[in-house]
């Protein structure tokens, strides 16, 4: 670790906390969409047919099958479709609204800001993340993160996706610096870790279970980043 002097992290699981971030999002939406209330049996349900709707066109939109104004509309549409309801304009609202709203939440993943604080006196730290450019950047901004990065690079910029080797040698170029002295922190095995390995950058998982995943160093909380890196704890409040 010693020649690493860039730190690219994703942004959804690992700095900013998507799954509670997007569940009060899409409460919120469910909330003032009364349409939906009379064909869904809860709100859990409406969720999980969401989630799974959801991941599907995200592997066709990383695939470069659809565009993000499809995958922004139809997702919402597919889920109220599930459930018998077909009102396209209802759909396109809840995915305006789900835009709009979700980069308003600032929940973050535990010790986010306390680590970047650390870190950034030692390291130079980016950002690559699967997603809308101005969706990410707005996220950043009102969770107060973006201050802590020089580069930003969205899939949407890049015109690629995670765990393509493209968009991380994408954000190389644009952080101008090289693999060898760069490291790709992730909560996505997959995405995050194998994808960054493609463009010879390697990385660490945040992750509560194995301790080793195809040889990668695997980390519980961000809290033990400075021990790893620089070899000494760090102060963090937990």
């Amino acid at each position: 670790m010693q020649n690493i002097r860039h730190l690219f992290f994703d942004l959804d699981g690992t700095l900013w906390d998507f799954h509670r971030n997007s569940y009060d999002t899409l409460h919120e939406i469910w909330l003032n969409t009364p349409q939906i209330h009379r064909v869904t049996v809860s709100f859990d349900r409406f969720v999980h047919t969401y989630h799974l709707i959801n991941n599907e066109l995200w592997d066709q939109y990383k695939a470069g099958l659809i565009d993000k104004d499809f995958l922004s509309v139809t997702r919402f549409e597919r889920t109220l479709n599930w459930f018998g309801y077909f009102h396209p304009t209802i759909g396109k609202k809840m995915g305006d609204d789900y835009l709009r709203l979700s980069p308003l939440k600032t929940q973050l993943i535990e010790n986010a800001t306390e680590t970047l604080e650390y870190l950034k006196n030692h390291f130079t730290l980016h950002i690559i993340t699967n997603g809308f450019t101005e969706v990410q950047h707005n996220k950043l901004k009102k969770s107060n993160l973006l201050a802590y990065f020089a580069t930003v690079t969205t899939s949407e910029e890049a015109g690629i996706s995670k765990p393509h080797g493209g968009i991380f040698t994408y954000a190389l170029r644009k952080a101008s610096a090289t693999s060898q002295e760069s490291l790709m922190i992730g909560d996505d095995i997959e995405a995050d870790i194998e994808g960054a390995k493609l463009a010879g950058i390697p990385g660490i998982l945040l992750s509560n279970f194995d301790n080793k995943t195809n040889g990668c160093i695997v980390i519980r909380n961000l809290s033990e980043l400075p021990k790893i890196l620089l070899g000494h704890a760090t102060v963090l409040s937990s």
